[in-house]
């Protein structure tokens, strides 16, 4: 039995900040996905609500150098960015 599911493990971003116990508590991106993109934990209720101006968001391969997080790769509504 592995130990964590493939689709957990696919949307994994990083250990969960607030269950710093050891447990393997993780933040993954919510796998239902738009319009409310969100990232959950597995074992708490803590839950980062990404901008309602996301488009679309995905896990991707990269790893932030300086916290060891998988980086995310967010899309905005073309008139809602809020990177103008």
């Amino acid at each position: 039995h592995p130990r964590v599911h493939p689709v957990v493990a696919a949307l994994a971003v990083c250990p969960c900040p607030e269950c710093d116990d050891g447990s393997g508590a993780t933040l993954v991106l919510e796998p239902t996905g738009g319009p409310a993109w969100k990232l959950v934990c597995t074992r708490c209720t803590l839950l980062v609500k990404l901008p309602e101006t996301t488009h679309k968001a995905a896990v991707t391969r990269d790893v932030c150098a300086a916290c060891g997080a998988q980086c995310l790769a967010v899309e905005y509504h073309k008139d809602k960015t809020p990177l103008a």
